[in-house]
Formats: C-alpha cells, sequence, structure tokens
C-alpha cells in the first residue's frame, strides 16, 4: 500500500458507494474549460486602431471571405446567425423489423434492465417473435 501523503482519504462504506439511479456527479462536468474563459476574452478584446472588437473583425474578415466566394466562409456566418440547420434522417422499417422495432418499444424498464444483465428476453416477446416467424413463411 502507498505511504499516505498526509491528506486523510475519504472512504465510503462498501453498502454506499454505488447507489443506483444516483449521480456521483449531480452537477455533471463543467460547462467552461479555460479555452473557453481564454478566447471569449480574446473576443471581447478591443482593437486599438479600429475601435472594434476581435469577434467583429473575425466577423468582417469571414464575411469578406463568403463576398468572394468562399463557401466555408458563408457557411460559418450563416451557422452563427441563423443556427445550424436541423439534421434529418429518414429510417424505413418494413415488415418484421417495424414488428420487431415495435415490440422492443413496449419493453418495460424492469425488462430492458434485465434483459441487459443477463440477456434473457420476456417469454411474451419470444412468444411474438416466433408468431411472427411463423405467420411470414411462405406456406
Amino acid at each position: 500500500m502507498a505511504e499516505s501523503s498526509g491528506k486523510t482519504a475519504r472512504h465510503m462504506p462498501i453498502g454506499k458507494r454505488f447507489q443506483p439511479g444516483v449521480s456521483g456527479n449531480p452537477g455533471g462536468r463543467p460547462r467552461k474549460s479555460r479555452l473557453t474563459d481564454a478566447s471569449r476574452a480574446w473576443l471581447e478584446q478591443v482593437d486599438q486602431a479600429s475601435g472594434l472588437t476581435n469577434a467583429e473583425l473575425v466577423v468582417a474578415a469571414l464575411g469578406q471571405r463568403a463576398l468572394k466566394g468562399d463557401a466555408e466562409s458563408f457557411r460559418a456566418l450563416a451557422d452563427r446567425a441563423e443556427g445550424k440547420p436541423m439534421q434529418s434522417l429518414q429510417v424505413e422499417n418494413i415488415g418484421a423489423e417495424q414488428i420487431l422495432g415495435e415490440d422492443l418499444l413496449r419493453l418495460s424498464r424492469g425488462e430492458l434492465r434485465e434483459y441487459a444483465e443477463t440477456g434473457q428476453l420476456p417469454a411474451w416477446f419470444l412468444q411474438k417473435d416466433a408468431q411472427h416467424e411463423t405467420t411470414e413463411q411462405p406456406s
């Protein structure tokens, strides 16, 4: 065992270390970092020659490049001004895949947990799956 650094470590009782449904970090990761803070500070600095902030100068430079036909600069400006367009994904399920997907959505949290822990699906799910197999086979 390593020697003590002089600091006392807190030890949680074994039965209390990890409780289901309770986050060990309820506040989550901090949203800012040193890089974020430094970037924002730089963008807010005022250029003495023009009286504009660095953010305004960057936008002006992007605008000039966009006016010359640079699509990436235009896209960057548009994304900042209007927000990025929503990405869409169309999924089409036909036949057994659709039925299987609907059945998966019917699983309760307990059934999903059981499946995750043991790999066993509930009996009702397996019976429905067997019914779909027999009805989909050609006669």
